[in-house]
């Protein structure tokens, strides 16, 4: 194990302690990790993440700089590609099997730390590691909620709900919110114009605010709790609803009954049929019959849709419960306010 230096205080932190690290084994998620790596420097200065072959300079200590690292950050994201678990050493041991691998070793010592965030972060389709697959130094891994970073189109908005987990946990705000803020801050000086001409403009092209003193009504609902099944390939039936106007979304909740052992918090968001996609949002997790953990997800959209056919999308789909009285769609209820 590493010789770990004392912790550095974060007042007393010097501009070669990082408050991110990003751990990686390089033949199974570099690229991947080399997108995340820049994206984190752009959005919290250089100096603010660590990764060992971009930071460590030619002839430094390897441990030692692993090491002072380690105790000193804030944020610790491991990177799990599709061989993660699963990778060998010459010789055909598995690396995660060897006490000296140096992921092994990272991932170990960062879970150790108390307070320290440690959000794992899956990429290239892997999914998260159970316990059962890891040394019993690792386990703890395996409880942790995820983020995963999908190809394609959402790539992009996968990476922002990281940046902004990070941004919250580091007290700070986002590089590029900031120079919207900015830009946003220029626009105050025209207000005054405007105000006035809004006073007298006809309701009608004003626009809509919901009734958030009403309660919300139901847009969508097939929950029930008559013999709850899940499938690994999701509900069979897409969870599709329709609106004759646009709504104020405040309210999805999906429901994960999963034999009893529920779901780690995900994301769920709504698929308009022109593909426009609202989302995703993150849920918040509640007990279930018998405080089963994690059961109820429900998420906090705020937004407002147009009148159109929607799908629920629920990240989880493997655990989303579903049966026949839901004409075997998952259980989902989307509650709205209209506007007035």
């Amino acid at each position: 194990m590493y010789g770990l230096a004392p912790r550095v205080a974060t007042e007393g932190r010097t501009d070669n302690v990082s408050e991110i690290f990003v751990s990686c084994r390089r033949a199974d998620s570099g690229g991947y990790a080399r997108r995340v790596f820049d994206r984190l420097r752009h959005e919290f200065g250089d100096k603010a993440v660590f990764r060992d072959v971009d930071t460590i300079e030619s002839g430094e200590r390897f441990p030692e700089i692993i090491a002072r690292e380690l105790e000193a950050c804030r944020v610790f994201i491991p990177i799990i590609g599709p061989s993660w678990v699963v990778a060998t050493e010459p010789g055909g041991r598995r690396r995660l099997d060897n006490p000296e691998d140096w992921v092994r070793l990272e991932v170990a010592t960062a879970l150790k730390r108390t307070g320290l965030c440690v959000i794992p972060v899956t990429v290239g389709g892997a999914p998260m590691p159970s316990a059962k697959d890891l040394p019993e130094d690792l386990q703890a891994l395996g409880q942790l909620q995820r983020r995963d970073l999908r190809d394609g189109d959402t790539w992009g908005a996968d990476l922002d709900l990281l940046l902004q987990r990070v941004a919250r946990e580091l007290g700070s705000t986002l590089r590029s919110r900031r120079r919207k803020a900015l830009a946003f801050a220029g626009l105050f000086a025209l207000a005054g114009i405007v105000v006035a001409t809004w006073n007298i403009l006809p309701r009608a092209i004003r626009q809509a605010k919901p009734n958030l003193n009403a309660e919300p009504i139901v847009l969508f609902d097939t929950s029930n709790k008559k013999d709850v099944r899940q499938s690994s390939d999701g509900p069979p039936q897409p969870a599709v609803f329709s609106t004759a106007k646009e709504y104020y979304v405040s309210h999805i909740h999906t429901y994960h009954w999963n034999e009893g052992k529920g779901s780690m918090p995900g994301r769920v968001s709504l698929r308009r049929t022109d593909g426009t996609v609202y989302g995703p949002w993150e849920v918040t997790a509640f007990a279930g019959h018998n405080n089963a953990p994690n059961v109820n997800w429900v998420a906090r959209p705020r937004i407002v849709i147009p009148a159109g056919t929607y799908t629920v999308l629920d990240l989880e789909p493997e655990t989303w419960s579903y049966n026949a009285e839901s004409d075997k769609r998952g259980f989902a209820i989307v509650k709205a306010h209209p506007l007035e």
